[in-house]
This record gives structure tokens, C-alpha cells and sequence, in this order.
């Protein structure tokens, strides 16, 4: 039986994708430097904001101080990400009623994520998701990000309860292989920014749409 779900922020509750794409965009512009390729910075969502900086310099820039500029956008990006792109967040459909009836059903609410603790802080209050959460994990909890499953262990042992009664849910293939290597059953929705095939081909326990769906699909286990 359920008694817990674990959420990532990005692509899951919160529409950040579109951000994410603008503030890369002007910290590499800062540096001369034109984004290219943004359909392979969006394959490695989840993976941390680092990993997303390098990404895009990679496919955008081939000179020697690759490195150096690598450092250089990510300061940019840090001062960019989230305050000057504040207008491109929105709360995902559905995720308000969803998050309001799970908690209605007593299930225990935690979010696991790559954000930063200031970050996740913004997102939870600017988007009004702070009150219905018994657990915050941001990047600076995790000792080792995802795919390993470190995050997502730590989350089940402060919750207090087994694996097999917790469900992680996500967007991205990361998310899908992160719950594997937990031992924990996965949803991913189809509400972040990767193509479904990269999705269906991990395999996740459920698939669906979107928040309404989950809960049809799943009220069932819980």
C-alpha cells in the first residue's frame, strides 16, 4: 500500500523548462557565446544545474577554454537562475488539485530535488506548495545525485517508512533509472520538457499524462 509520495520540483510540480532554457541563454550570451543544440541540454534535465551549464557550453562552444568558460557561465547562471526569470515558472496542471487530495487521503508529501536549498525555498513559496509538504530535500541534503539513489533512500528513511510504500514521481528517464537503482516504484508524467520515447524506453512502473491521471490511475494503492 502507498503511503508516501516523493516528487521532483522541475517538470513535475513546477513548469521550469522554459526558464531553465533563458537563463542559459543569457549566461552564455554574457561570455559570447551563442546556445545552440537546446534539445540536448533538455535530455539531461535532472541531472543538476552544473550538468545542464556544461551541456550547453559543450554543444554551443569548441575553443581550448572550454573549462574556463564552463565556470564563467555557471556564475552567470547562478545570479540569473531563478529571480530574472521569474516570469517563465507556472505550477503544472492539475498539481494543486492533485497535491490537495492526496493530502485529503492523509498520504505523507516530500519533495527530492537537484535545486538548491534557496531555490527549492523560492519555488515552494512563490508557487504556494510550501504547506502541503512533510519533507524538503534539496541538492545540498544529497551527497550523491541522481541516478545514484542516495536522495531518494535518505527521503524513505525521514519519512519513516519502507520502500515499498513510497512512490517517487518525475518527468525525466533520470527520474525512472533513480527510482530503480532505489528499489523504489516510479511515475513519470509527461509534463517536462523530454521526449516521451526517452521515457517509454526506461520503462517507469506508470506512465501517464499528467497529475489527474496519476491519481486515477493510482488511487487504487492507497
Amino acid at each position: 500500500m502507498i503511503k508516501a509520495f516523493i516528487f521532483d520540483v522541475g517538470g513535475t510540480l513546477v513548469k521550469t523548462d522554459a526558464a531553465i532554457l533563458e537563463a542559459l541563454t543569457r549566461a552564455l550570451g554574457e561570455h559570447g557565446i551563442e546556445f545552440k543544440n537546446k534539445e540536448k541540454v533538455i535530455n539531461v534535465f535532472g541531472q543538476g544545474q552544473l550538468k545542464n551549464v556544461q551541456t550547453a557550453v559543450d554543444v554551443s562552444y569548441a575553443e581550448p577554454d572550454r573549462e574556463e568558460k564552463i565556470q564563467k557561465c555557471y556564475a552567470s547562471f547562478r545570479r540569473i537562475f531563478p529571480l530574472q526569470v521569474i516570469s517563465y515558472f507556472e505550477v503544472i496542471l492539475h498539481v494543486l488539485e492533485g497535491l490537495q487530495y492526496l493530502q485529503g487521503r492523509r498520504m505523507k508529501l516530500a519533495v527530492l530535488t537537484g535545486f538548491n536549498r534557496e531555490e527549492t525555498k523560492f519555488f515552494l513559496h512563490k508557487m504556494r506548495l510550501k504547506e502541503y509538504f512533510n519533507l524538503v530535500l534539496s541538492a545540498e541534503d544529497i551527497v550523491k545525485h541522481r541516478p545514484e539513489p542516495y536522495g531518494l533512500l535518505l527521503a524513505v528513511e525521514k519519512l519513516g517508512l519502507q520502500k515499498e510504500e513510497c512512490l517517487y514521481v518525475g518527468d525525466a528517464w533520470v527520474d525512472i533509472l533513480f527510482a530503480r537503482n532505489a528499489g523504489v516504484k516510479v511515475t513519470c508524467v509527461k509534463t517536462g520538457a523530454q521526449d516521451n520515447s526517452l521515457l517509454e524506453k526506461e520503462k517507469p512502473d506508470y506512465l501517464v499524462e499528467d497529475f489527474r491521471e496519476m491519481i486515477t490511475v493510482l488511487s487504487p494503492s492507497f
